[in-house]
């Protein structure tokens, strides 16, 4: 009987492993093929605004105007130093952050006698993000998820005083500073693991030092920055962001400008589609099944829950649950989803649909970014047509102004190293919240900056979806008036239009 108890189990083992590597084998050919992949959506916009600062020595909230925190802008900042602007070099550093988040959390997952099936669910994490396309790529959240896996790695294998809880606390407050400088609500990510180590702390005044040396490690690198800002004579321009962000962050998932219960409906709703979706569903079973097995500790367990908690909360608090917004909780409940795999043949089953359907979706997702990019198939290669034209025509000292969202215009700029005629990258600020004292402040001073130095081209992305809803305008009449005395259309398609100087284009 025991013989054929360990034959099934044997039996087992190997279908895990066959599973394992074959999720494994996709993953690693999907990465292979996104370095063929083009930049896409928000990135070129994040990489020419980085690239102002350091091909033409440029300062962020100073020299333009800037929406993201410094985490982001010295983020980009490197990848261009290190590889360059070109779409090879996008792909190569977004590899490099997904083998980073894979190993930590592989890592940071116990595998007591269960090593497969915490690869099949990271491969399966991998899996998914490649099945996002080029949305995933880079994006803050993206980047955010290397110190989100490193606090799982530290709290579930670092915590307690017996793993150096000094220096285990001052690494804790450093992450979550991180994450803060990415984007500040990604901070919250660091509080379950803050709260684990406050409870490991024993007696309260081991608590307190805990809590102070995390307090210190996040402190450090936020006076860094706010120093780094004052002494570039940049800290007026990130307060002018700081006054603005609230104003955007009133956007909801349609870009769109509602009444407060409208908006809170919207996010309840949002977050009721994570918390009751497949996702939830198999990420609670991988815990549960861990659990039982005894592989996953209460301390990881609690976690790992957390994080999940907080990968639904954290969206809400913007209210626009974007694709890039939901990756850290597609790729953490796909990750723990692979427990799964140790609960008997029922969890074997549903493992193995799991890895049947992720490697068939995303082999069709990859093959259609690798045969036909997003760059050409959603925004019509609009990016390429502006580059084209200002190669033949911008001559050296020649500004350009992009009308633009991230759908294209930016990015053509970014390929022929075009510089922007005024502050502004993108010019959606200017269309929501009309009346506001701060939008009005933004729009006189695009006016007086187009009046003073007008430039010579305007790009103009006619695809893009404007804010809309309460508060919110389609254009700005004045400066289309302006313009349309001192330009002229000189190529217009149904998807793109560029204005070419005919005056000096002073004056209103």
């Amino acid at each position: 009987m025991n013989g054929e108890t360990g034959a099934a189990q044997d039996r087992l083992t190997r279908v895990r492993i066959w599973l394992a590597v074959a999720v494994g084998l996709a993953a690693t050919l999907a990465a292979a093929c996104s370095l063929s992949w083009r930049m896409f959506h928000d990135v070129p916009m994040l990489l020419y605004q980085s690239n102002l600062a350091v091909s033409h020595g440029m300062m962020p909230y100073r020299d333009f105007f800037y929406l993201n925190l410094p985490g982001t802008f010295w983020f980009f900042n490197g990848v261009i130093r290190l590889l360059g602007t070109s779409d090879w070099a996008i792909q190569s550093a977004n590899l490099v952050i997904v083998a980073l988040v894979s190993g930590l959390l592989f890592w940071a997952l116990p595998k007591k006698g269960v090593v497969w099936c915490v690869a099949f669910g990271v491969g399966l994490g991998v899996l998914r993000f490649f099945s996002g396309e080029c949305v995933f790529v880079l994006q803050r959240e993206t980047i955010a998820m290397v110190p989100m896996a490193a606090l799982l790695t530290i709290g579930i294998r670092g915590a307690g005083p017996s793993r150096n809880e000094s220096l285990g606390s001052v690494a804790v407050g450093l992450l979550v500073a991180w994450m803060a400088l990415i984007k500040p609500q990604l901070a919250l990510y660091g509080v379950p693991v803050v709260v684990a180590r406050v409870a490991a702390g024993g007696r309260g005044r081991h608590r307190l030092v805990a809590l102070l040396l995390m307090g210190a490690g996040f402190t450090i690198p936020i006076a860094g920055c706010a120093a780094w800002l004052v002494r570039n004579g940049a800290w007026s321009g990130f307060c002018e962001t700081l006054n603005y962000w609230p104003l955007y962050g009133q956007m909801n998932f349609s870009h769109g400008f509602v009444d407060t219960w409208t908006r809170y409906k919207g996010i309840f709703g949002g977050a009721c589609r994570l918390v009751f979706s497949p996702y939830m569903a198999v990420a609670v079973g991988g815990l549960f099944a861990g659990w039982r097995t005894g592989t996953l500790s209460r301390l990881a367990v609690w976690l790992w829950g957390g994080m999940l908690a907080m990968s639904v909360f954290v969206p809400s608090l913007s209210g626009q649950f974007w694709g890039y917004h939901r990756f850290p909780f597609y790729f953490m409940t796909l990750c723990v989803a692979g427990y799964i795999l140790t609960w008997g043949r029922l969890g074997l089953a549903t493992g193995a649909l799991l890895g049947m359907f992720w490697m068939s979706f995303a082999g069709m997702r990859v093959w259609r970014e690798t045969t036909e990019s997003s760059l050409t198939r959603l925004q019509h290669g609009i990016a390429d047509q502006f580059a084209g034209y200002m190669k033949k025509n911008l001559r050296h000292g020649e500004r350009v102004q992009p009308i633009d969202w991230v759908d294209g215009a930016v990015h053509g700029m970014l390929m022929v190293d075009a510089l922007q005629a005024t502050r502004f990258t993108e010019t959606y600020y200017f269309l929501h919240h009309v009346n506001n004292p701060v939008v009005q402040k933004l729009r006189r001073e695009f006016m007086d900056a187009l009046t003073k130095d007008p430039p010579q081209i305007f790009l103009e992305a006619r695809d893009v979806r404007w804010p809309n809803g309460k508060g919110t305008e389609a254009r700005i009449e004045a400066f289309e008036r302006w313009r349309a005395a001192h330009y002229r259309i000189a190529e217009e398609t149904e998807h793109y239009r560029i204005w070419e100087r005919i005056g000096d284009g002073k004056g209103v």
